[in-house]
């Protein structure tokens, strides 16, 4: 028999016995009750009186997308994942998450930052179809997405050099340096790429980007990080 991660590190994982058979399973005593996971995959989580568990498995793409998006988000990492499925392994591993895995990954899979996106404009962007115009957009939407109170959050405002729009963004002491230009790749006529030098928060950059990206203003969207772009890789649909 294969061993699990759990049982080479020494720790013994249990599914709650409430979770629905299948691949992803909530572990047991392993909750906060936090309302992350049923907020982000409503229907695929459910709750007993003092723990949540996997209702139901995936069932569609958008299913499988909020279940992982709800691994990356949940407070104690209780989801785990102990199937074989590469592309769901693959994007685990790439996030980081490769100790909520049952079984070990491929050696050759490495963590991946995604900081670059191609996409195109639809009719329905509003503002100017400019670099300067595509990054007032986005100061817009950062504004009003920021209003945590709990954050500190910084916004360096639009400025315009040589054909590139850049801004910044940040919380706590980090500003995250983002800049819009014309693409010269066939996959899309404008870029985005951000953080030159990957910090803590990138990745949540990219998460706040992929949202604004995802509001219907634009269109054949593709991710990269900075290697991937640099060699020419063929990107793909999200940045996780």
């Amino acid at each position: 028999m294969q061993a699990t991660f759990a049982s080479v590190m020494g720790n013994t994982i249990r599914p709650h016995p409430k979770n629905a058979p299948g691949d992803f399973y909530v572990e047991d005593g392993c909750c906060l009750y936090c309302g992350v996971p049923d907020a982000i995959a409503p229907g695929i989580f459910a709750w007993d009186d003092n723990h949540c568990f996997v209702a139901r498995q995936p069932a569609t793409p958008r299913d499988l997308e909020n279940m992982l998006e709800a691994m990356r988000e949940a407070d104690l990492e209780c989801i785990r994942y102990r199937g074989q499925a590469p592309d769901i392994v693959r994007s685990i591993v790439e996030y980081g998450q490769s100790h909520l895995l049952d079984l070990a990954p491929p050696s050759y899979l490495r963590v991946v930052v995604r900081t670059h996106v191609t996409f195109d404009l639809t009719s329905k962007f509003n503002g100017q179809p400019t670099v300067m115009g595509i990054a007032e957009n986005l100061e817009t939407y950062l504004r009003e997405v920021s209003v945590n109170p709990r954050a500190s959050y910084k916004i360096v405002g639009v400025r315009a050099n040589s054909g590139v729009a850049s801004l910044a963004y940040g919380w706590a002491e980090d500003l995250h340096p983002i800049e819009v230009l014309r693409s010269q790749r066939v996959d899309g006529a404008y870029l985005i790429r951000h953080s030159p030098v990957v910090l803590p928060g990138s990745r949540a950059v990219s998460r706040i980007l992929n949202d604004w990206l995802r509001s219907g203003c634009f269109q054949n969207c593709r991710w990269y990080s900075k290697d991937e772009w640099n060699a020419g890789a063929a990107g793909q649909h999200g940045p996780f």
